[in-house]
């Protein structure tokens, strides 16, 4: 050992052999391209299109128990969502019903009905009757009423036909044959200058010329 004070000479370590760099294991990359040193950029990835996942309720489990599974509940469905039905259409009121006329019936009245399948006349009023019947002063109003009496049993002014009190009444004008009221095998002769009644479904008969009566 030298002694104190007197530098000690080092002595060279061998230094460590330098690492044999294995140049099989690098790629050289081109001329003009170099690697940053920095993190690398990795292309922008596009994540996939997803149905949006219905909404899921976990349920809490107790520890030590058989894990549960998870319980999907379908969120509840909004009314807007919902399908509208269309309402059953009601019944259209029936329309009203037109009030209903009551109709009168027409009251009766006397009608003189002509042989043969003739004309029935509505008595009115009062008639004078014959072949060629003429108003009186009696009678100024009264409506004529001409026959046609192939017979010439009529006379020209026969008789008066009148409604009083609604009765008719016939009157016998001084004619040559007479006026006759029959009723089946009843006759009844009318006087001059008086009258009589004269009933529905009576035969009027001036002369040969018969007329019915009818009250309806």
């Amino acid at each position: 050992m030298p002694p104190p004070g007197v530098p000690v000479e080092q002595k060279p370590t061998d230094a460590a052999p330098a690492p044999e760099s294995d140049e099989a294991d690098f790629i050289s990359l081109p001329p003009g391209i170099s690697i940053d040193s920095g993190t690398f950029k990795v292309p922008v990835r596009t994540p996939p299109s997803r149905e949006p996942a219905p909404d899921i309720v976990f349920v809490p489990t107790v520890i030590g128990a058989t894990p549960a599974l998870p319980v999907a509940v379908p969120a509840p469905v909004a009314e807007s969502a919902l399908p509208v039905v269309p309402a059953a259409p009601a019944e259209a009121p029936a329309p009203p019903t037109a009030p209903v006329a009551l109709v009168t019936p027409a009251a009766p009245s006397w009608k003189l009905q002509l042989p043969d399948g003739g004309a029935t006349l509505t008595l009115d009023a009062t008639v004078l009757i014959g072949r060629n019947p003429a108003a009186s002063e009696s009678q100024p109003q009264a409506t004529l009423l001409a026959v046609a009496d192939l017979t010439k049993s009529v006379s020209k002014t026969h008789a008066l036909l009148e409604i009083d009190g609604g009765v008719l009444w016939v009157h016998d004008l001084d004619s040559t044959n007479g006026v006759y009221v029959v009723v089946g095998d009843d006759v009844v002769e009318a006087v001059p200058g008086t009258r009589i009644a004269v009933p529905a479904d009576a035969d009027l008969e001036l002369g040969e010329f018969v007329m019915r009566v009818r009250f309806e």
